[in-house]
């Protein structure tokens, strides 16, 4: 599901595994297993074209992760 105002920012629905791990160097855990959660957030579209999408997340963990989505199947 894409959410989008015409002209403004859009936005798309993702549901899944979402890695609570810091990303701050100073603040890694000592274990190497990951920390993940299921979890429903948006992700705001950077930009997309006919063989890749790219996405940007922002929250109190992440205060700027880029994702990409294949269009590809």
């Amino acid at each position: 599901m894409c959410i989008e105002i015409t002209g403004m920012e859009a936005y798309r629905r993702y549901v899944g595994l979402v890695s609570m791990n810091p990303v701050d160097i100073s603040r890694l855990p000592i274990t190497s297993q990951p920390e993940v959660v299921t979890d429903t957030v948006f992700l705001m579209q950077v930009a997309t074209g006919p063989i890749i999408s790219l996405y940007k997340y922002t929250d109190a963990v992440f205060t700027s992760a880029t994702h990409y989505h294949s269009n590809r199947g």
